[in-house]
């Protein structure tokens, strides 16, 4: 299985040899740890690994329905979960990953759901149910935690992905059946590099697809800072000389005025547009969405209701409604 979380020194579960094994980056072989049984530090069927902040690598032993944890170089150092239905319980845990706050990110495939621990094994929450609707899994065998905190989950029989906010939330599916470009027949791992490129292993269609951001968006570094005058004018009233008015759709909007022949429309919700440059168009959609201008001729949209365009220089005079 892929290590959703591994740094440049990889580890991978060798599942029927009831063994963990590391490389270096270049596929050399560095140690291997683990035997076949039921006791601390052995494995049955281990089927996924993550690092943690700490360096310490977390196993989902998958026929003993536990996660076991290990120091960098082995040694067994705890284990959490039995066999079960309850909170902290699994069936057949298949994937993990590790959130920035130390966070356990499970796959619980045949439970159909993702349960969320502590470090220690304590419950924080869990999410999914049996079925093909939006936020319910069928036997959910990879996850992975994207850069800003959203979790990623193969929804194997399903032959998706389907992307959820940190606390659950079921936000969108990604693919469906198939052997297209960006469709699944029994998605299963799942791992993210550094550039929040996103990585999956197609298991029936006997591949590996890379998806980068734009279809599967993780943030950038945040954008350069932005140079924009702005006076305030009441709603309808007189522009003064110099300025233009750019009016949204919602009267929480806040909308920057353009350069060139832009055109901006804020679509509703709490959106935040920057102008751009030349002869972008930048729609934004609804929720708390963020565009930032870009320059030439670009236009901007991804999956996931929060399109970024990186601005180049934004020094338009505006003027905005009052609130």
């Amino acid at each position: 299985m892929l290590c959703a979380t591994c740094p440049s020194a990889g580890r991978g579960a060798d599942t029927y040899n009831d063994r963990i094994q590391k490389f270096t980056a270049a596929g050399e072989y560095v140690t291997a740890f683990g035997t076949g049984g039921t006791g601390p530090g052995q494995f049955l069927q281990p089927a996924g690994v993550a690092i943690d902040a700490a360096g310490r690598v977390l196993v989902a032993d998958t026929g003993n329905h536990r996660v076991q944890t290990f120091t960098a170089d082995g040694t067994f150092v705890s284990s959490f979960g039995s066999f079960g239905v309850g909170p902290g319980q699994f069936q057949f845990p298949s994937a993990l990953a590790v959130d920035a706050a130390g966070q356990v990110v499970v796959a619980d495939p045949n439970n159909q759901r993702v349960q969320v621990l502590t470090a220690s094994g304590q419950s924080v929450r869990q999410f999914g149910s049996g079925g093909n609707g939006l936020g319910q899994l069928s036997y959910p065998q990879g996850v992975a935690v994207l850069p800003d905190g959203e979790i990623l989950v193969s929804d194997t029989f399903n032959n998706r992905l389907q992307r959820f906010s940190s606390t659950g939330q079921a936000l969108e599916g990604i693919g469906g059946p198939g052997s297209s470009a960006g469709q699944f027949v029994g998605a299963r791992s799942i791992a993210v590099d550094s550039a929040g490129n996103v990585f999956v292993a197609d298991a029936q269609n006997h591949r590996v697809q890379k998806f980068g951001t734009a279809v599967v968006v993780p943030p950038g570094p945040p954008a350069p800072p932005v140079a924009v005058e702005s006076v305030v004018c009441a709603t309808n009233g007189p522009v003064p000389a110099g300025y233009t008015l750019v009016q949204g759709t919602s009267r929480n909007d806040t909308l920057v005025g353009t350069e060139g022949d832009d055109l901006i429309r804020g679509l509703g919700g709490n959106d935040l547009l920057v102008g751009a440059a030349g002869d972008d168009r930048t729609d934004g959609g609804m929720g708390d969405d963020v565009h930032d201008g870009g320059e030439g001729t670009d236009t901007a949209h991804d999956l996931r209701g929060k399109d970024v365009l990186r601005s180049i220089e934004v020094r338009d005079p505006v003027a905005t409604p009052a609130r």
